[in-house]
């Protein structure tokens, strides 16, 4: 069996391992825009509650309680520490993304080299060819033709 052929069953592996790795790649950077459009959300949400609380209670000359300040920050302190793990969170996914970006890159140099050394062998297989098909044109040049 040629060597070639003999590859083929190993470049079909890499080339499993080549799209897992940009299946996981893709399954994580839908994970990170997810997270990125969650901490957008979040951190209007506060924008718009800070600009309620700042607009509407504490600017006008209504006289609000101080428990009801208390509470409004309260609350905004916790939308903040919200806010703040969701950033954490983003940044883990950043990570991850990287990591399987890393590992797609590398898989898919794999699969490349494989190609390279097959197509290498190839080469080497028809060189081989080449030159049997030279030698035979050789030995039969060597011997004078009878004509009957």
């Amino acid at each position: 069996m040629r060597r070639s052929k003999r590859l083929a069953p190993v470049r079909k592996i890499k080339e499993r391992e080549e799209k897992e790795a940009a299946r996981r790649l893709g399954d994580a950077q839908k994970g990170l825009n997810s997270a990125i459009k969650q901490l957008e959300e979040l951190q209007q949400y506060r924008q718009d509650y800070y600009t309620t609380l700042s607009g509407g209670a504490i600017s006008s000359n209504v006289s609000v309680p101080a428990t009801v300040l208390e509470k409004y920050q309260l609350f905004l302190a916790k939308l903040n520490g919200v806010v703040e793990r969701q950033q954490e969170t983003v940044e883990q996914y950043r990570q991850h993304v990287e990591a399987h970006r890393k590992a797609w890159v590398e898989s898919h140099a794999r699969l490349k080299s494989m190609d390279d050394l097959i197509a290498r062998a190839r080469e080497e297989e028809q060189l081989f060819i080449d030159k049997q098909e030279q030698k035979m044109i050789d030995e039969r040049s060597q011997y004078p033709r009878r004509e009957w």
